[in-house]
């Protein structure tokens, strides 16, 4: 008996290749953030490398003034008590380094999710842009002192695989003192908006669909 190939399952699988090529930026056809070539834009002590375009296909140097510095040291004073209070400091600290990369680097405001009429577009980031980023700010408050109840990891979390009916999706992350991995995921908001923060065990559970692409 010959097998029965239905169009409605023929329709699905050419959906998802589609669909695969479409989010090709958020689905690891980059390095990984860890790998010998991620780690260059996650590793700064001075000079940052600032990734846009969707899978960082731009990439801008800049470094920040001692202006920036006191204020991030202003910004971080306020999570010295304990981690809690940290993450609530890191958060209003990534979303001024956000606003003082775009300012000083002079592109447009980057909007939320990963709109594919935004890609190729320099500002404009996807969620390996912001995942990488977001390492490269975390690690430049680190190297400066001023993180004190977490680390960096310079591995982004990744989650979706589309076969699993969810959508490839990135993060930044982080570890605290108590060996507990937390997700610093800047995908949702505009350029200069707060990240989310909350657990990675929980970050791998959520979901996005594809309105946000």
């Amino acid at each position: 008996m010959r097998p029965v190939f239905s169009v409605a399952i023929a329709q699905r699988l050419v959906g998802a290749v589609a669909v695969s090529v479409l989010l090709a930026a958020c689905s690891g056809t980059v390095p990984k953030a860890g790998s010998t070539a991620g780690a260059t834009y996650a590793a700064p002590t001075e000079t940052l490398t600032v990734c846009s375009g969707y899978g960082c296909i731009i990439k801008d140097k800049l470094n920040f003034d001692d202006s920036v510095d006191q204020n991030l040291q202003k910004i971080m004073e306020d999570g010295g008590a304990s981690a809690a209070a940290e993450r609530q400091a890191l958060r209003k600290a990534i979303a001024y380094m956000e606003t003082a990369s775009r300012n000083q680097l002079r592109f447009a405001r980057d909007v939320e999710f990963s709109y594919q009429k935004n890609a190729k577009k320099r500002g404009q980031m996807d969620c390996v842009d912001e995942s990488l980023n977001t390492i490269s700010y975390l690690k430049y408050l680190h190297a400066r002192g001023l993180l004190i109840h977490h680390r960096p990891l310079s591995l982004y979390a990744e989650r979706g695989l589309l076969v699993d009916g969810r959508y490839p999706h990135k993060s930044a992350r982080m570890r605290d003192r108590q060996g507990v991995d937390w997700a610093v995921d800047s995908w949702k908001t505009a350029n200069g908006g707060e990240p989310e923060i909350f657990l990675l065990a929980t970050w791998y559970k959520d979901n996005n669909d594809a309105s946000n692409y």
